[in-house]
């Protein structure tokens, strides 16, 4: 019976943390010579029979190690265990497995499948604490806050940030002046806040993000692109709801929206009004265009018709229902 694992999830950190920590831990006990690692893309099965039918070199075990998940009938997925050599481990990451397809559903049942959920609340604190621990740092309530605020549930980039935050405060506590002076808000997260506002119909609050956002040197030609894809994400969320009776987040994903996007969209798309969102979806398109081909003047110096259309797509935004 061959030894076959799935590690999927949204959590990309922990995905590839737990990634580098197999490989590491397999070539220390087995050897890096019994240690493959393969791509999806372009993999065929024949060469992926070759890979694990061969027995180790002097150790237990052999580990091939699959980035993605290749593009596999039903009946190839099948036919892993048959051909797979007994001592031969097989791990497949990746986070965005198409669960559309046939042979990915196959895995699903014969894998031993292992999900990285994204942290949040009291377990993502908790993971905070565990890496200032690991660089002998700690910060205040207050700075930690300030932290999540700016930066979001990125683990990756809330690593990142740490590390900088407690070299500058150079064994002290992380104060929240440090925050404020060495973090920038990440582009992610004014996507995340956005998205969030505008989809529980805060309009008054919207505005207010969006304004303070622009105060602080942000460019209106970045923000427009970002409305415009929460409207993308919110038409396919909708369709999804009223054309396919789908309600449940991770398999709306499966249409190309994040999940996060997604689960926060989906109560706005059950109960939007159809006409409403079609009206809304002219004007904004009608509007894009005429940005495109000087139809409004909106330039880096003279950027105010750029901005009064924020302000009309954030206000149509919270007319929908």
């Amino acid at each position: 019976m061959a030894q076959l694992f799935l590690f999927t999830g949204e959590n990309e950190f922990a995905l590839q943390a737990e990634k580098r920590r197999w490989i590491k831990e397999f070539a220390e006990k087995h050897r890096s010579e019994n240690l493959s690692r393969l791509e999806d893309v372009g993999l065929k099965f024949r060469d992926f029979l070759d890979e694990i039918s061969v027995a180790p070199f002097i150790a237990e075990k052999r580990l091939v190690l699959i980035s993605g998940v290749p593009v596999f009938s039903r009946e190839e997925m099948q036919a892993i265990d048959k051909h797979a050599h007994e001592a031969c481990v097989i791990a497949f990451f990746d986070s965005h497995p198409d669960k559309r397809l046939s042979g990915v559903k196959e895995l699903l049942k014969i894998a031993n499948v292992k999900e990285f959920t994204v942290l949040t609340g009291k377990t993502l604190h908790l993971w905070v604490a565990s890496v200032l621990n690991e660089l002998g740092a700690s910060i205040t309530d207050d700075a930690k806050q300030k932290l999540l605020e700016l930066v979001g549930e990125d683990q990756m980039l809330l690593a990142e940030e740490l590390k900088k935050l407690s070299l500058y405060a150079n064994k002290r506590s992380i104060e929240a002046a440090d925050v404020e002076l060495l973090v920038l808000p990440s582009d992610e997260k004014e996507v995340w806040t956005m998205t969030n506002l505008l989809a529980a119909g805060k309009t008054k609050e919207a505005l207010a993000f969006v304004h303070g956002q622009l105060a602080l040197g942000t460019s209106p030609h970045s923000l427009w692109p970002i409305l415009l894809w929460m409207l993308e994400n919110l038409v396919i969320v909708t369709s999804s709801v009223r054309e396919a009776k789908q309600t449940n987040p991770a398999k709306i994903a499966q249409y190309g929206v994040p999940f996060p996007s997604a689960r926060t969209l989906l109560p706005l798309a059950q109960k939007v009004d159809p006409k409403k969102l079609r009206v809304f979806l002219q004007t904004t398109v009608a509007a894009d265009m005429d940005l495109k081909t000087g139809g409004y003047r909106a330039t880096a110096e003279a950027p105010e018709e750029l901005i009064a259309l924020i302000d009309r797509f954030i206000v149509q935004c919270g007319r929908l229902t």
